[in-house]
């Protein structure tokens, strides 16, 4: 299950995560994040807010999977909300696999993080 942000404003787009990602909740993300992308003649910049890591089912994983290498040019900062050790991880590794920034904020930090993205 997912909410987009309230903050969410021209190429920065947000969302809150909650419980586990179903392949419905991620096509629903990843086409908000197409259509302002669509909108926009500037690389994109979304935030991604959860507590812990949420569960994903293995569909939404291979869709994910196939935006990124689609899509990977058309986003240039991507930040991620969360106090999880395993999600800090899993930034970390992202960071380096792709050519876009990348960064992960504490809860307490979730300003910075718009902050960051604007």
């Amino acid at each position: 299950m997912y909410e987009t942000l309230d903050r969410s404003e021209g190429r920065v787009i947000g969302f809150e995560l909650h419980d586990e990602v179903t392949e419905a909740d991620l096509n629903g993300i990843l086409g908000e994040i197409e259509r302002t992308i669509a909108t926009q003649d500037r690389p994109v910049r979304v935030l991604l807010r959860f507590d812990d890591f949420p569960g994903v089912e293995f569909g939404a994983l291979d869709e994910e999977l196939g935006f990124w290498l689609e899509h990977g040019d058309d986003i240039d900062r991507h930040a991620v909300v969360s106090g999880s050790r395993l999600i800090e991880g899993l930034v970390a590794v992202e960071d380096r696999l792709t050519e876009m920034e990348i960064r992960q904020f504490d809860p307490d930090e979730l300003a910075v993080a718009w902050a960051w993205l604007a």
